[in-house]
């Protein structure tokens, strides 16, 4: 009856935050005005109180958004039950698009009939305590899906919102860093020495370099402009040059 409920408060939470992600939609696609909380609304506010693009810049040069994360002693969820509960965000979120296609959409329905089963049958519960560097890993599961993705899109998003409303580009990219406690907390965790937290700043370097680069090889493949058609300025021509790979 514990395990029942349990699951479903996960299932429910996933629904709650796709459906917020649909109202959102529905908004901008109806031209609604900004929500609360926002940061086209914040931008609105601040131009109300005649905040020009300049005292914006002076913000951001000076500002640090720092989300981070950490590792606590009951966080008992296990990665296969995090991996599962993806597959059916990603599922039930295909839904809308599928909704004309009949074919499909049976298919969708058994998938997700089938992960929800899958999730049913996963213990909830680890039999074994994490290492430091097991939680290390399991943190660094979430980079690829959320801050690295994320964090280009929401400096993207901004600068342009900014433009938009006060004529001037912003130069946003040193505001938001992403933090972690995982692997450094040394007043709190007996078990994180030097060689521990040396090994998780060479993970989330590792981390980081391997999604760049993963980056820089898809942008290879697909942006196939060719020199006779467009022109490069000298800066990228100097950067290409530098390159030990020819392509």
């Amino acid at each position: 009856m514990v395990r029942a409920f349990s699951y479903f408060s996960q299932l429910s939470n996933i629904a709650e935050d796709l459906h917020h992600n649909r109202r959102r939609r529905a908004h901008l696609k109806a031209g609604s005005p900004p929500q609360e909380g926002s940061v086209q609304l914040a931008l609105d506010r601040a131009k109300e109180k005649n905040v020009d693009a300049a005292m914006l810049q002076s913000f951001f040069d000076k500002a640090l958004i720092s989300p981070v994360l950490t590792a606590h002693p009951t966080e008992v969820q296990r990665k296969s039950i995090l991996n599962c509960q993806l597959i059916i965000s990603s599922l039930l979120a295909e839904r809308d698009r599928l909704r004309y296609d009949p074919g499909r959409i049976g298919r969708n329905e058994e998938a997700l009939h089938r992960f929800v089963l899958i999730l049913w049958h996963t213990r909830m519960l680890r039999t074994s305590k994490l290492t430091v560097q097991d939680e290390v890993k399991n943190g660094l599961s979430f980079y690829d899906y959320t801050f690295l993705k994320e964090i280009p899109k929401l400096y993207a998003g901004l600068e342009k919102q900014v433009e938009e409303r006060f004529g001037q580009r912003l130069k946003s990219r040193r505001s938001w860093r992403v933090g972690s406690w995982i692997g450094g907390d040394r007043d709190g965790n007996p078990f994180v020495t030097h060689k521990v937290m040396l090994d998780a700043a060479e993970r989330h370097s590792a981390t980081a370099l391997e999604y760049y680069l993963a980056e820089t090889e898809l942008m290879s493949s697909r942006l196939s402009l060719s020199t006779r058609l467009v022109e490069v300025s000298a800066e990228l021509e100097e950067f290409a040059a530098s390159s030990p790979t020819k392509r």
